[in-house]
């Protein structure tokens, strides 16, 4: 952690960097995808789907934008990087503008199929063949043997005291909340540093252990780092940070223990799903082909 007065001796010197920085600090705080792209009528369409017999694709609703995506784009390009002597630090801030431009345009048309389609594909790109490969390989595999541990017993509430247990451990605030639009069981809101929990969700022991390690361990202990750096552009993400990150907290899944090969599968049916998706075959279509 650099001291306090290194770091206003570091805003005296590099001022004009400093107040970019600050700028792209406000601006992008506004933009995070998981707080758009998470469906409000999840349960109910998962339902309708299944009345279906798994046949009608689901019609998601989406949360309305906290922003205006033209204003914003306006804003992001009106930074005077010029002013950035270093060329690297120069040429990493245009990298940053074009990266959460691609990422307002990518939020603006979340619930517009096509053009969410080519916008996230610009964002995140595809599985490649010998991602698809390997995610095959891996489904290739027998279950492993039913265990305890795989049981999902615990409530939300547990899981909550369980989570901040675990965050005992650091050095910074755990903020743990309910939340009830969300895929996943649990995820982490950089923007407001708070771990979310799924409502009315059932935990095993090893969920338990691998969202602590994944969602806590790098999620939120890189989220605080960041904000210990002199630059907030840490703070926000670069680009490429989401495989970063995500990587980083499947390794440490393993790292823990609290990787398992039903977890390596799970991994590769939504490799084999965006794969499927992005080949334009339909949410029906995809769930098909992975339950068969």
């Amino acid at each position: 952690m650099i001291r306090e007065q290194e770091a206003t001796d570091l805003k005296r010197e590099y001022a004009d960097l400093f107040e970019i920085d600050a700028n792209l600090d406000r601006l992008v705080k506004k933009i995070e995808l998981l707080n758009y792209v998470n469906p409000l009528n999840i349960e109910k369409e998962k339902h309708r789907f299944y009345a279906s017999k798994y046949t009608e694709n689901p019609a998601f609703n989406y949360p309305k934008l906290k922003f205006k995506p033209y204003k914003l784009h306006r804003l992001l390009f009106t930074q005077r990087l010029e002013r950035i002597k270093d060329d690297k630090l120069k040429k990493l801030y245009q990298e940053v503008i074009y990266y959460y431009s691609n990422m307002i345009q990518c939020i603006e048309t979340i619930g517009q199929s096509r053009e969410f389609h080519y916008n996230s594909l610009r964002m995140f790109g595809t599985p490649n063949d010998r991602d698809v490969r390997n995610a095959r390989f891996i489904l290739h595999f027998a279950d492993e043997p039913v265990s305890t541990d795989m049981e999902k017993i615990y409530s939300a509430k547990e899981a909550k005291s369980y989570f901040e247990d675990f965050g005992k451990q650091y050095d910074f605030p755990l903020n743990v909340k309910f939340a009830t639009h969300l895929s996943a069981a649990a995820m982490v809101s950089n923007s407001t540093q708070t771990l979310l929990i799924k409502k009315n969700t059932k935990f095993s022991k090893n969920q338990l252990l691998t969202l602590a390690n994944h969602e806590i361990g790098v999620h939120l202990v890189t989220t605080f780092n960041a904000t210990e750096q002199p630059l907030q552009i840490f703070s926000n993400g670069l680009p490429n940070n989401v495989e970063t990150q995500e990587g980083l907290a499947v390794l440490s899944e393993y790292m823990s223990g609290a990787l398992t090969l039903k977890r390596l599968k799970e991994l590769a049916y939504r490799v084999l799903a965006s794969d499927s998706l992005i080949k334009g075959y339909s949410f029906a279509d995809t769930f098909d082909m992975i339950h068969n």
